[in-house]
């Protein structure tokens, strides 16, 4: 559930940013489509417990070459084939308005129940998971830094608990955001 303070945060980040995403809503427990988000900037390995994320991480940190970001063409699909059942890759439009989905891992599109290759992050429709989403790859997009992210959603097939990396890539500016998933009954 959302308190205050991260809701005066969430006011407070986006306020900065002068974004024009909307701010999330406060969420029930007995809601539905109740989700549960927490983020936290990542600026070291230690907070990753999954070796794929902390693989995916040492990727993204070997690929800058002391930039603040890699490039794009960094992602390579045969230097990540370690993990593309669970990553996305998402191309921000619009200065971050929404966001292509270019990749949408096999891995992932099992366990949530859709595939987004090819569509607009905007096409989500659960609301609430669509919301969270966007906010946090916005962030990540604006902050030029890597993010953790922990999720819990109740989805038809029941619960699901899920820790993501998400990773800028560009020259100068983010044009990717890879988003490594790790579901947390995986080991």
């Amino acid at each position: 559930m959302m308190t205050d303070e991260v809701a005066a945060m969430n006011i407070a980040f986006w306020a900065d940013m002068g974004s024009p995403m909307r701010l999330l809503p406060a969420l029930r427990e007995d809601d539905d489509k109740f989700v549960t988000v927490r983020t936290t900037w990542l600026n070291d390995a230690s907070r990753l417990d999954a070796p794929l994320l902390r693989q995916l991480y040492d990727f993204w940190r070997g690929a800058r070459n002391g930039a603040v970001m890699p490039p794009a063409s960094a992602i390579d699909p045969f230097a990540l084939r370690f993990a593309l059942g669970n990553l996305v890759v998402m191309e921000p439009l619009d200065g971050g308005i929404d966001f292509k989905v270019r990749l949408f891992g096999s891995r992932i599109a099992s366990r949530l129940g859709y595939d987004l290759t090819g569509r607009l992050l905007s096409s989500i429709s659960d609301d609430t998971a669509r919301h969270y989403t966007e906010q946090a790859v916005a962030k990540v997009l604006h902050g030029e830094r890597p993010m953790l992210m922990q999720r819990h959603r109740r989805l038809e097939k029941g619960p699901v608990e899920y820790t993501c990396l998400l990773l800028p890539f560009g020259d100068g500016t983010p044009s990717r955001i890879v988003y490594g998933v790790h579901f947390d009954d995986e080991g």
